[in-house]
């Protein structure tokens, strides 16, 4: 039993013994790398257990994850030292690496960028500072002002590997999660700039935005509408905080310009970041040199619309805040913006030039309009020479009216009753504000040019007698360049220019008079008469005959006129042939398109007749009545959708065919709502006893549609 008792206390002395052998052998390694010179050789000093294998940990600029590999053994000593070059294992310059001794872990030291005698050239920039990836893609930084890179930090490799080629970084997405990448120029370890990496789940989709590049003026707000994701977002990175401060509250994100240049890009994600986009943000000049408007200051009143055109800048255009999109709708058309007032209040609209990153801005008043306060102008822009006095008609509300404020430097203006006169004074531009005594006010938009000298331009004709809903078309010669410098009753008549030739259109029964300019600043007078809709001109002709190509249509021109004798006094163009004999008016169409005639009688009496002309059919008439017979081209279209100024498409070709058929319409058949089909479509209501919007909704389609 004694025997067997030593037996167990011996056996349990030896295993202890072993076990306090083998812990005394399971030591802690230590770990250092120095540069060997100024070449890419590293030397690697390791003390540890003896006799023991040395696996070196590391990050690798070509793989993904933590690697390995097998430096040796150590000495009877337990030491080891060799030398590893940075290319061989293509290790990640300034990431941790450290050694196993034993399975006992050394400790972390950062691995040494190479030395080289290639430096910077400049301050380190980047391409990308902001960077959204999923698994398995790649994304290029490219470094300006350095020649050479290296990887200085990357403080998640886990998420994506950086490998480095010259000037050029390339990042492979891993896993998703971010990471900070620090690039530097080879050479200096303070030249240096950084890139956030942000690694989406695979599969996820990319957030989307109301604008991805925007341009913001220092001291300025621009907003930016996010959609996508899970509907909850967070702002995960901001690359220049200096220069845009980010606000984000629900799915509106504000960015406000701080004072200064520059740019930055942000990372916005879905709160668990598995969608992400970036959008890239500069500051704008706001100098003299940028942008600026016909009015600084507009007023309007709810569901009133205004345009306020743009100088300046370069290319097209956008709305970069709008302060109050409550109070007032912006939209851009060309180079103006379209304003539309929805409650009452002031808005600040700042807009900016996609090329040229210049910025204006303009604030917006809405007052309530509506009842006893809704006024209205005969014409809402006019432009008059030095020393020319026009008078425009104000109408609704209550009277007295009276003008607040204006620039009395470009202009004089005094009412009577309720007629505005407005005098030029000197060259510029200025609005003047007309408001009832119950409040309500409407702004006037003046331009003023230089004296006229030198010869006047000249017109086709000097008056015109048209129909409610018809138009006619004038040519205007002169030195070129010419504009509408007033219209006495916009509401009789809407007269547009464009190139020589104007097109006048009846909106209501009764007289206008309508004055042209050229940039020289000489000016012409056109009297316009429009009848009321349903009845003949003077003469007793239909003033909008539709034939189609090689159809030809006749009149009877003795029936209301009284006389015996007609005559063309002008050449009648390419879009149709027109000729006379005796007291008939024959007109065959030539080619598609739309012109006017003006058809005189011996007496002196003149009729403006417009004209147009449709593809040809195989159908043909000749009707010698008042009334021509033709044959419409255009399909039964049933309109189903709105359209409304800026819309595009096949709905829009389809009703400027309709407007144009029904002698509503005069322009091209584009596919885009622009001014001419705002004023065809106003034309159109106004005939058909609609409110006229100029836009089309359920009650103009109901009347299309019929």
């Amino acid at each position: 039993m004694k025997n067997l008792k030593y037996f167990f206390i011996t056996s349990f002395l030896l295993a202890a013994s072993f076990i306090v052998s083998n812990q005394a052998l399971a030591s802690t390694p230590t770990l250092s790398v120095t540069q060997n010179g100024t070449i890419d050789s590293e030397i690697i000093t390791v003390h540890g257990d003896t006799n023991s294998p040395i696996i070196l940990n590391y990050y690798s600029t070509t793989a993904s994850g933590l690697q390995t590999y097998n430096l040796g053994s150590t000495n009877s000593a337990g030491s080891f030292w060799t030398a590893v070059t940075t290319a061989s294992l293509n290790l990640s310059t300034n990431s941790s690496v450290y050694v196993t001794v034993n399975g006992q872990q050394s400790n972390s030291v950062a691995w040494p960028y190479t030395i080289s005698n290639t430096s910077s050239t400049g301050t380190l920039v980047l391409s990308q500072t902001s960077i959204t990836m999923t698994p398995g893609q790649n994304a290029a930084i490219t470094a300006s002002n350095a020649t050479s890179l290296y990887l200085s930090n990357n403080s998640n490799p886990a998420v994506a590997n950086v490998s480095i080629s010259g000037n050029q970084a390339t990042v492979t997405a891993n896993s998703s999660g971010s990471t900070v990448i620090t690039l530097c120029a080879i050479g200096s370890n303070t030249n240096c700039a950084s890139a956030y990496i942000t690694i989406q789940a695979a599969g996820a989709q990319s957030l989307t935005f109301s604008q991805s590049n925007v341009t913001v003026a220092s001291g300025q707000t621009a907003t930016v509408t996010i959609s996508g994701g899970t509907g909850i977002y967070t702002v995960l990175n901001n690359s220049n905080s200096s220069v845009i401060t980010t606000t984000l509250s629900g799915n509106t994100l504000s960015l406000y310009g701080n004072s200064g240049n520059g740019s930055a890009s942000i990372t916005v994600c879905s709160a668990d970041n598995s969608s992400c986009g970036i959008i890239t943000v500069t500051i704008g000049s706001t100098t003299s040199t940028g942008i600026t408007f016909s009015q600084t200051n507009p007023v309007i009143s709810m569901a009133q619309s205004m345009t306020n055109y743009i100088y300046g800048g370069s290319g097209s255009y956008y709305i970069s805040s709008n302060s109050n999109s409550n109070v007032v709708q912006a939209n851009i058309s060309n180079s103006s913006v379209v304003l539309y007032g929805n409650n009452t209040g002031t808005a600040s609209i700042t807009v900016c030039s996609v090329n040229a990153n210049n910025c204006g801005s303009f604030t917006v008043t809405v007052n309530s309009g509506g009842g006893l306060g809704n006024i209205s102008l005969s014409q809402t822009t006019l432009t008059l020479l030095v020393g020319q006095t026009i008078s425009i008609t104000v109408s609704g509300g209550t009277m007295p009216y009276n003008l607040p404020t204006y620039s009395t430097n470009v202009a004089q203006a005094s009412l009577n009753s309720n007629v505005l006169s407005v005098t030029g004074i000197a060259v510029g531009t200025s609005v003047i504000n007309v408001c009832s005594a119950s409040g309500g006010c409407i702004p006037l938009s003046v331009t003023i040019n230089g004296s006229g000298t030198g010869q006047a331009p000249t017109l086709s004709q000097s008056s015109v007698s048209i129909n409610v809903g018809q138009s006619a078309i004038i040519t205007i010669s002169g030195t070129g360049g010419y504009y509408v410098s007033g219209n006495t009753n916009s509401a009789i008549a809407t007269v547009t220019v464009s190139g020589n030739s104007a097109t006048i259109l009846g909106n209501n029964a009764g007289q206008s008079t309508v004055t042209f300019c050229q940039t020289a600043g000489q000016c012409v007078t056109l009297y316009v008469t429009v009848g009321s809709s349903g009845t003949t001109a003077t003469g007793g002709i239909v003033l909008n005959p539709i034939v189609n190509i090689g159809q030809t249509v006749s009149y009877n021109l003795s029936s209301s006129i009284g006389y015996s004798s007609y005559y063309i006094p002008t050449n009648t163009g390419t879009i149709f042939s027109a000729i006379i004999s005796g007291s008939t008016l024959t007109i065959t169409g030539v080619n598609t398109g739309a012109s006017t005639i003006n058809v005189c009688a011996s007496g002196g009496t003149c009729v403006s007749i417009s004209v147009t002309v449709l593809p040809s059919t195989t159908t043909s008439n000749t009707n010698t009545s008042s009334q021509p017979t033709t044959t419409s081209t255009v399909d039964n279209y049933k309109f189903i959708h709105p359209l409304s100024l800026g819309s595009k498409g096949t709905d829009v070709s389809e009703l400027q065919k309709r407007l144009l058929v029904e002698g509503f319409y005069n322009g091209s058949i584009t596919g885009y709502y622009g001014t001419a089909t705002v004023k065809a479509v106003q034309a159109y209501q106004k005939y058909h006893g609609l409110k006229t919007l100029g836009s089309v909704g359920p009650g103009t389609r109901t009347a299309l549609n019929r």
